[in-house]
């Protein structure tokens, strides 16, 4: 992730595939309480950008809500807003060629 203060941390690998459902974040595996694909923009059947929905603990994340993006594959998906639900904290991604969901 990339905070506003400049401040670089990578995310390896989010997994939402199946029952894994977690973050890796800085070596550590952070665990997303639910995610989900929101939206799949296809053309000419290529993935050009997906909209996933993570949810995870404020405490697991440092500062979600100053976070840019989230960096990994060499791609890099945007953080298009975060919003507070109770005790946790939803990120909405949007990548250009992002992975494939599943």
């Amino acid at each position: 992730m990339t905070f506003r203060d400049g401040v670089e941390a990578d995310v390896d690998h989010i997994f939402l595939g199946g029952l894994a459902r977690k973050i890796v974040y800085e070596g550590r595996e952070i665990p997303a309480i639910d995610g989900e694909l929101i939206d799949r923009e296809r053309r000419n059947g290529r993935e050009l950008a997906e909209t996933v929905t993570l949810l995870v603990r404020p405490k697991d994340v440092p500062e979600p809500e100053a976070a840019d993006e989230v960096r990994f594959g060499g791609r890099i998906l945007r953080v298009e807003r975060f919003v507070i639900e109770g005790a946790l904290v939803r990120l909405e991604l949007v990548g250009n060629e992002a992975p494939v969901w599943s």
